[in-house]
């Protein structure tokens, strides 16, 4: 079995750039602080997952025509529960191509007896866990922070799993490019 998630991948300069926009609010954040290598937006959780269905889940992944979208990252969140911090979009509005390929990865898992991650897609970067309430809350007495915009051109996806190799979390096993107008 592998723990598998579908997942779009930052290039460096955006990372930098995110680095850039967050780094305040991170200054003396107690919390475990993500990689900027291991930031990527999950745009369907497979799970643990029998090996004999990657080549099948690879094939179909490949067989998805959709276009590139492109996502701005504008908002700092704190998720209790989880008690990790996010950057997300301040209204949680994705571009309709992003969630066409959200329905598209979920519809070729189930397809192949996969039950992914049923809940509601919710665009985010994970950028800290086990961030306390407290802490949080002396830096956003509302829960979120506006960051400056930060505009991401996403024009592929991956499929990860989740373990690490290197120093990092996760191991890209495939992808595969997002078409201009849908070609």
């Amino acid at each position: 079995m592998k723990r598998l998630f579908f997942a779009a991948w930052p290039p460096d300069s955006w990372r930098r750039e995110l680095s850039s926009a967050v780094a305040p609010a991170l200054a003396g954040l107690r919390g475990r602080m993500q990689s900027g290598a291991d930031w990527h937006l999950t745009l369907c959780f497979l799970g643990n997952v029998d090996e004999r269905l990657l080549g099948p889940l690879c094939q179909r992944a490949g067989d998805i025509r959709l276009p590139a979208f492109t996502v701005v990252f504008d908002c700092l969140r704190y998720w209790r529960e989880p008690r990790v911090l996010v950057a997300t979009l301040s209204r949680y509005v994705a571009p309709e191509s992003a969630v066409g390929l959200v329905r598209a990865l979920t519809s070729t898992a189930i397809a192949l007896g996969v039950q992914p991650d049923a809940r509601p897609w919710l665009p985010h970067l994970t950028l800290a866990r086990g961030v306390s309430p407290e802490v949080w809350a002396e830096q956003a007495s509302s829960g979120e922070l506006p960051l400056p915009a930060v505009q991401w051109s996403v024009d592929a996806f991956h499929l990860a799993e989740s373990r690490v190799v290197d120093g990092r979390r996760y191991q890209l096993l495939a992808s595969w490019p997002l078409r201009a107008g849908g070609q």
